[in-house]
């Protein structure tokens, strides 16, 4: 496959999966765990999952680290696994994509508010998402993708880790929107755009 930047800027519209944490509850994921910890004991449905959607006609898919931050693990004292987990994803939809799609690393929201409204700093929101950056890099996805983020602060900083980890991986960035166009953190789309631009 040529490399994903190729395909987007001459080749067909990229075809990403859908949703993991539902198709993993209703292939047994128990209520309250996380499906970062999950798979570690349970790959068979994670990879099951990431079939389904290349047998559905995505060409890409995500890896299953929505929450696989230090900053989120450690809801279930997982905080030490970062690189474990977050390797241990990319392997098991390499595996499952066997050259027929692309694995993108999944990266979400941390979970906690950044200063002021919250005690979570800049700084120390970087790091982490410089350290879940890094295992997905060094474990060989062919992007990264930042997801379903409402705060332009916690969209900065989750870039500026990436580019610390893996300057050389390109970035997927997406926001979430309500139905009045705004963040819930009042962010419209034309200032996330600016801010990504910038």
């Amino acid at each position: 496959m040529e490399d994903i930047l190729s395909r987007l800027k001459s080749g067909p519209v990229i075809v990403a999966d859908g949703a993991m944490g539902t198709m993993l509850q209703a292939a047994g994921l128990p209520t309250g765990m996380s499906p970062e910890g999950w798979l570690l004991e349970n790959p068979k449905p994670v990879r099951d999952v990431h079939q389904a959607y290349i047998e559905a006609g995505a060409d890409m898919i995500l890896t299953c680290t929505f929450g696989g931050t230090r900053a989120r693990l450690e809801h279930s004292r997982l905080a030490e696994q970062v690189s474990e987990i977050n390797r241990r994803a990319v392997k098991i939809a390499r595996e499952a994509a066997a050259g027929r799609a692309y694995v993108v690393g999944d990266i979400g929201p941390l979970g906690k508010l950044l200063a002021p409204l919250g005690t979570f700093t800049y700084d120390q929101a970087v790091e982490v998402f410089t350290e879940q950056a890094t295992a997905l890099a060094e474990a060989g996805v062919d992007g990264l993708y930042i997801e379903t983020m409402s705060d332009l602060n916690e969209m900065r900083a989750a870039i500026q880790g990436v580019h610390q980890a893996a300057p050389e991986v390109p970035i997927f960035a997406t926001f979430s929107f309500d139905r009045h166009g705004r963040t819930n953190m009042g962010v419209r789309p034309e200032q996330a755009a600016e801010t990504l631009l910038s």
